[in-house]
């Protein structure tokens, strides 16, 4: 499994940020490496909860930023939880490698989707033999102003809960250095059934209907002297109901994966949709306890995905579905591939870290 680094970057409601490198320095005449996102995994230590601010994306450099908010049950005003992670991305050094990094910054309504077309300017790609793109990280925050008809008696900032979301990044044409490429995805905010739900919910679940929230997608635009081969999979789970039920993350195997990850080259994340739904209506959505997607290299490619509600109470009998689009990216030439993985722990809130100083809750 894998794990990256990134900086803050967010801007409240622009379109777009870019910023981009090349495979080769003028100045030192040595090969630029660059990072690309391969996995994630966010898992709360004690509680499922409300999804007030959930986050993780990797900078240019490698820097990561992991992000997350629960709710008063996660902020210390009726309950205390932090957040566990994983991160994983590939540091790639080699010819003919051209590599921007941008991002999509936008507010959307109850229904949650949305989809962008977006360009980014990646000085020298022109000349890469091949070209793609990658997801490189997310950011879906509950707290931002809402409409006149948003209900007074809920505060947005307590988050919402869920029925999962996904995010897709398309395949990227050039006109010269510009790559032009379309951002979608959806995030599915869902009442709680209060027959099952020993917390009245009835304020948030009147104020679903209306809210509005703030999404940040990152993606990476590659340019490549290589091949790319890609396969989907998707796969559904009912999950056990109970206090804390296992609820075992689902492998290649159960979504038909079979892509062959070997030799010089590193995998990516093209699209994937975490659906948690319940097994006896689609109406209901959940608290949750943990979310992520992991790859890693082999043959077959490693995929891990997981959304679970498991906690000492667990509202929703879950049924889990996952959809993913993997890619692997085979390097021709003189390239190295480094595979760097990080993990730890951190209060509620927004960090930022290299991937060799992740932070570690003090409690631990």
């Amino acid at each position: 499994m894998f794990f990256p680094s990134v900086t803050r970057l967010f801007l409240p409601l622009a379109l777009a940020s870019m910023a981009a490198g090349c495979g080769y320095s003028k100045d030192s005449g040595t090969l630029e490496s660059h990072h690309v996102l391969a996995g994630f995994n966010h898992t709360w230590d004690f509680l499922s909860h409300r999804v007030s601010l959930s986050e993780l994306f990797i900078e240019a450099d490698g820097t990561i930023t992991s992000g997350i908010i629960g709710g008063d049950f996660s902020t210390g005003d009726i309950a205390l939880d932090f957040v566990r992670f994983r991160v994983a991305q590939s540091r790639v050094t080699a010819p003919g490698l051209f590599v921007g990094h941008g991002s999509l910054d936008l507010v959307v309504g109850p229904d949650g989707a949305f989809s962008e077309t977006v360009t980014l300017d990646v000085p020298g790609i022109a000349d890469a033999g091949s070209v793609t793109a990658a997801f490189a990280g997310f950011r879906v925050s509950s707290n931002t102003a809402q409409g006149a008809d948003y209900p007074t008696d809920y505060d947005p900032a307590l988050g919402y809960t869920t029925k999962g979301w996904g995010f897709t990044i398309g395949e990227p044409t050039l006109s010269g250095d510009t790559a032009t490429l379309t951002v979608s995805g959806i995030k599915r905010w869902a009442p709680t059934d209060n027959d099952a739900d020993p917390a009245d919910r009835s304020d948030m679940n009147g104020a679903i209907p209306y809210a509005q929230s703030e999404i940040s997608v990152y993606y990476t635009v590659i340019g490549f002297d290589g091949v790319l081969t890609t396969a989907t999979g998707s796969a559904s789970v009912d999950y056990p109901h109970g206090s804390y039920s296992a609820q075992p993350p689902m492998t290649q195997d159960d979504l038909g994966i079979g892509l062959d990850a070997s030799g010089v080259g590193f995998p990516i994340l093209r699209s994937y949709d975490l659906l948690l739904e319940d097994q006896t209506s689609d109406q209901w959505g959940d608290y949750i306890r943990s979310y992520g997607i992991e790859l890693e290299g082999g043959a077959p490619m490693k995929v891990t995905t997981e959304m679970t509600n498991s906690s000492l109470i667990e509202v929703a009998e879950v049924r889990f579905v996952p959809t993913v689009d993997v890619g692997w990216v085979s390097l021709s030439g003189d390239a190295t591939v480094e595979t760097i993985a990080t993990s730890g722990s951190h209060d509620i809130g927004s960090t930022s870290f290299t991937p060799n100083s992740p932070p570690e809750v003090e409690s631990e």
